[in-house]
């Protein structure tokens, strides 16, 4: 394929990114316009997935979708990244550790 970057992923990798687009990117945000995007829209759509995911779910998902914004400014699909990025799927992210590693009761 012309212009597609080779990789030195491991199959399986690539595998995970593509059902995370399959299944939690392109089902909100596949058939938008990337400039009709918005901030808020997308803190929703994270906090919503931080519900229900994984950490790490909630972070490759909210990473492929910053890649793909990044990548339609760069290519200048949009004159300016709508959004500004915050915060928030490190703040799921650090949340989840919190609560996956609370203290387990001694005897008593």
């Amino acid at each position: 394929m012309a212009g597609r970057k080779k990789t030195k992923a491991k199959p399986s990798y690539i595998e995970t990114l593509e059902r995370a687009w399959r299944v939690h990117v392109a089902p909100k945000w596949g058939m938008r316009e990337v400039q009709s995007i918005t901030h808020d829209e997308v803190q929703v759509w994270v906090s919503a997935l931080a519900e229900s995911k994984s950490a790490s779910v909630v972070l490759r998902a909210e990473g492929i979708l910053r890649a793909l914004l990044a990548k339609a400014k760069a290519d200048k699909c949009i004159t300016r990244q709508s959004m500004r990025w915050s915060r928030i799927a490190q703040e799921a992210s650090r949340e989840a550790r919190v609560s996956d590693h609370r203290p387990i009761a001694g005897p008593g």
